[in-house]
């Protein structure tokens, strides 16, 4: 692409530092970090860890592939005698994390950790959940129109309220008239299904074929689910070029995002492919006790044009690129993608200006200095202080 022989790495890496101080390690999604728990609090007994394995032993009899579940199961009780050696609940719930998803096959499985009281309610309360949502502005980083009229969405989870359709509708609002659109969801963990049902009915003037979803019974069967996605006057739908940033980063309700509509044909995913723990759950987290909580996927989903889902294999991008460099590369190309203007409007104006020098169109709209590039490279590596 002519664009890009001119961009160079430095630059592009810089462009994203902003989106870049989002990623944690794979693996710290999965619980609080360690400072947030004092030592006395992470401490426990063999007793409450044995309560705990008991009711974790409950919750994989509920997982989506019984055969997968029972083997975790069996996995958990021949290792239990290690697992009450731990004394820290941190460590414990990061080990498990890995050992039990591993045994399961599945990615999106996590053990989290919280101190007493700390986001205890969000997890399994609705209205603590509502209250969590809207006070992370409902997973909505980052509305901004780039130069050449390009729109950027940063969105960093799925909310699953009525309140967060509400607000990415705002937010499409502001970009309805851009030339092109990328959506970030390089740092998005995921959530519920009120906005993908929302930004998927935005996105596209007949309707997206859209994943079924299957939730495994008490009986060993399988309930039918079929998403639907909402529906708007043809003036509020978004018909133009459409890219997705991801990283391995990005996994649940950012990932069948996604899938759904790469699938479909609809959008272009850059970066890498996502984490590929895809498999959803339907009911809150399961309560260990003491202060631990556990993800069991009770669902699955199938694309009805690929027969598939991305779990266990991620969200394979169109135009792979690292993460760090994931927005520059689309934005690249959503300016080749950009309709004629007339030279001699603003607009035109803007559009010879980002084609003549992409990197420094970008720099300039996030206003990013060195200092600040460098500052949020350190913060990517700093420990979370308590607060």
């Amino acid at each position: 692409m002519r664009v890009m022989d001119t961009m160079t790495k430095k630059l592009m890496s810089a462009v994203c530092a902003v989106a870049a101080v989002a990623f944690p390690p794979p693996g710290e999604a999965a619980s609080v970090p360690p400072s947030v728990i004092s030592a006395a609090v992470a401490s426990w007994s063999q007793r409450e860890a044995a309560e705990v394995l008991d009711a974790l032993d409950t919750a994989l009899g509920t997982y989506v592939d019984p055969e997968k579940g029972e083997a975790a199961r069996a996995f958990t009780r021949a290792n239990r005698a290690r697992y009450l050696t731990l004394e820290d609940r941190v460590a414990f719930a990061g080990q498990l994390t890995t050992e039990v998803g591993a045994a399961l096959g599945d990615k999106h499985f996590y053990i989290r950790a919280t101190g007493p009281g700390a986001g205890v309610a969000a997890m399994v309360d609705p209205a603590a959940r509502a209250a969590a949502e809207a006070a992370e502005a409902y997973g909505i980083a980052s509305v901004r129109r780039l130069p050449a009229n390009i729109g950027y969405l940063d969105l960093r989870s799925f909310g699953s309220t009525p309140e967060s359709a509400s607000r990415i509708n705002a937010a499409m609002d502001l970009l309805q008239d851009t030339g092109a659109l990328i959506i970030d969801l390089r740092a998005n963990r995921g959530g519920g299904a009120a906005v993908m049902d929302a930004l998927i009915g935005r996105l596209a003037s007949s309707p997206i074929p859209r994943s079924v979803r299957l939730w495994r019974r008490e009986d060993g069967g399988f309930d039918r689910q079929q998403p639907e996605s909402a529906a708007f006057p043809i003036d509020r739908l978004y018909g133009r070029p459409v890219y997705v940033l991801t990283a391995n980063f990005t996994i649940s309700a950012a990932e069948a995002f996604a899938y759904d509509l790469q699938s479909a044909g609809r959008v272009k995913v850059v970066g890498e492919t996502t984490r590929g723990g895809a498999n959803p759950m339907n009911r809150p987290l399961h309560d260990l006790g003491h202060g631990l909580f556990a993800y069991v996927a009770n669902g699955r989903s199938e694309n009805p044009i690929t027969g598939a889902s991305p779990n266990g294999v991620g969200v394979r991008p169109d135009i792979p690129t690292q993460p760090e460099d994931a927005l520059a590369v689309a934005y690249a190309s959503a300016l080749e993608d950009l309709p004629a203007a007339a030279p001699d409007t603003r607009l035109g104006g803007e559009v010879e200006m980002a084609r003549a020098d992409p990197e420094a169109q970008l720099r300039s709209s996030f206003d990013l200095t060195p200092h600040q590039v460098q500052g949020g490279a350190r913060r990517v590596n700093e420990p979370r202080a308590a607060p």
